[in-house]
């Protein structure tokens, strides 16, 4: 398993109440940095997977449980490989990782 870093661009915020669910991604993933820029919302994610895709699907299995819309981002090894350990992720958000590492990539 590999500690990478996703960074995922939201849909434009325009009152507080749209900032409550991606507040709520950084309950559900300890480690997650929330850039309040209300044109361009930015969440910054430590994901521990097997690869780069299996990374952007618990991603997007997050955003997706939440019911906020993705408009891009990236992915990257994280730069601070000192700090193997994990993240203790939620319930929730365990079952998503379960679930991003267990889907099958083929079609």
């Amino acid at each position: 398993m590999t500690l990478f870093t996703v960074e995922a661009i939201t849909k434009p915020v325009y009152d507080e109440s749209g900032w409550l669910p991606l507040r709520r991604i950084t309950d559900l993933v300890p480690g997650t940095i929330l850039l309040e820029d209300g044109d361009e919302p930015m969440l910054v994610i430590p994901v521990v997977a097997s690869s780069p895709t299996r990374a952007a699907l618990f991603v997007e299995g997050i955003l997706k449980l939440v019911e906020v819309e993705f408009v891009s981002g990236a992915i990257r090894l994280a730069d601070d490989e000192e700090d193997d350990e994990p993240p203790v992720l939620s319930p929730e958000a365990e079952r998503e990782h379960t679930w991003a590492e267990s889907v099958s990539l083929t079609p």
